[in-house]
This record gives C-alpha cells, structure tokens and sequence, in this order.
C-alpha cells in the first residue's frame, strides 16, 4: 500500500512511501477524500530496498536514484 508522508503546498510535490511491490501512481493518489496529484520532483521510497525514486512530470515516469 502506497503512503503519502507528506504535501509540500509551496512546489506541489508529494513524499510517497511503499513497497518495491507497490505500483507507483503516474498521475494521481487518494489521501482520504483528496486527490492529490503526482507533480514533477515528487519523491517515492521502497521501504523493503531503500531505493529512492523521483517523478519526471513530463514522461510520467519515475526515475531510481544512486
């Protein structure tokens, strides 16, 4: 299960944390009632490897870290 940790309000960035196994959302996540979308330079941490992704808005795609 994908977790949102944290919203930065001032560069619409989102700190997301998960399973290697998780699929990683492209566009968007649920945070209660609140979509919340995935914007250029969000992070996502597998907590099961320690791998570091960052999200590259424009390709939609995430892209490992190191």
């Amino acid at each position: 299960m994908v977790s949102l940790l944290n919203q930065d309000r001032f560069n619409k960035t989102v700190t997301l944390f998960g399973l290697s196994s998780d699929e990683k959302p492209s566009a968007t996540i649920l945070h209660g009632t609140a979509v919340v979308p995935i914007k250029n330079g969000s992070i996502f941490y597998e907590m099961d490897t320690s791998d570091l992704f960052i999200f590259d808005e424009d390709n939609s795609d995430w892209i490992k870290q190191g």
